[in-house]
């Protein structure tokens, strides 16, 4: 059985290494760039990594995602902190009580807090706002409207350009709401950064797999590699495969900064009147001292620059996995973040790839 896996990233990654080595199946995997990586792919700048798509902190609460990662190199223990940006004052993200008690009164006692929030979201629910209507709905209902309105939602705005109360409530579960001190970014109990960065990792997945570089498969072409294996599994940008079918997707252009200006690792920029997001510090989140770090400008979906992050719409939602169904007619599967059109973390990437990788191994036994 040969399968052709298209994409070098983390998804395609997993399943290449799965597939091949049960030593039933030939295995090729065509990737566009001359490098492997994908979303993942990092450099080595003197003494530490710096990702080229935005700062990826590897996260899980599953022990077996956990212990696959660390196959194929050492984790090294990291705790993720971000703060955001308000009014010149550098903040705890997620909202946690330290940030709370900011807008409403250092103060106030845990429980103080928790009554304010309490009264705002009731106040929200008695104007007809509803869990799993959409974004702002979920929000208010989550954290009330002065967090809300102050962090969130311009935040939200500037990352997606759309009203959030245009977008999937599913959003939502990105955005934690903590009612204690803790400014840990996540609350997974694994989590850590690779040793020798993530293009090293990936690179150790792949070991004995041939990868074949510069090469795009499309629309145009996909029926010739088609003749020359037996499945094909899309890890790509699921267009790709589409001629007239085109689903957007959110870009990011990196600039380098002049400076660390605020010393913080992760700093989120919600503020309308600065154009970056987000700016990272890769030497400071390696342990290595302070560097010069990265800006992050969002883009509209025709800039000249990699698809990162599929817009939560259920719309988009809804016709990519009708694209995706017409794919598997030709015994097309089309996988990952780009590929099934859905914001995934790398856990979850990597936990759905080896569940495909066994449903397919077992279905060709």
């Amino acid at each position: 059985m040969r399968i052709c896996i298209i994409g070098a990233g983390l998804t395609g990654a997993v399943i290449a290494r799965e597939l091949s080595k049960t030593n039933k199946h030939e295995v090729i995997v065509y990737e566009e760039r001359n490098v492997v990586g994908g979303q993942c792919y990092d450099i080595k700048k003197d003494n530490y990594y710096e990702s080229q798509y935005g700062p990826h902190i590897f996260h899980t609460m599953y022990k077996d995602v956990w212990d696959y990662v660390n196959l194929f190199t050492t984790i090294k223990p990291y705790n993720h902190k971000v703060k955001t940006l308000y009014n010149k004052q550098l903040l705890d993200w997620p909202i946690n009580t330290n940030t709370m008690k900011h807008f409403f009164g250092y103060d106030k006692t845990d429980n103080e807090l928790i009554n304010i929030i309490n009264l705002e979201k009731k106040r929200e629910e008695d104007d007809g706002k509803k869990i799993g209507n959409n974004f702002e709905d979920n929000a208010l209902l989550m954290c009330g409207r002065t967090l809300y309105e102050a962090l969130i939602k311009p935040y939200t705005k500037k990352m997606w350009d759309i009203e959030p109360n245009k977008l999937s409530s599913e959003l939502c579960k990105r955005i934690p709401i903590k009612f204690d001190n803790n400014s840990s970014f996540f609350n997974d109990i694994y989590q850590g950064l690779p040793e020798k960065g993530y293009t090293n990792m990936i690179q150790n997945m792949l070991e004995g797999v041939k990868v074949e570089f510069n090469v795009q498969v499309n629309y145009g072409n996909v029926m010739y590699f088609m003749k020359s294996n037996d499945f094909i599994i899309n890890t790509g940008n699921i267009n790709n495969l589409f001629e007239d079918i085109e689903l957007p997707y959110r870009k990011i252009l990196f600039v380098e900064a002049s400076k660390n200006a605020y010393g913080s690792t992760v700093l989120n920029v919600p503020e309308e009147k600065f154009s970056m997001i987000r700016y990272t510090d890769y030497a400071n989140m390696y342990g290595a001292g302070i560097s010069k770090g990265i800006y992050e400008i969002p883009q509209t979906s025709d800039y000249n620059t990699v698809p990162l992050y599929p817009y939560p719409f259920k719309e988009y939602e809804d016709k990519a996995m009708k694209m995706k169904k017409t794919l598997v007619k030709s015994k097309i599967y089309s996988i990952g973040r780009l590929g099934s059109y859905k914001y995934l973390n790398m856990d979850q990437s990597i936990g759905l790839a080896l569940d495909f990788s066994k449903e397919l191994i077992k279905s060709l036994i």
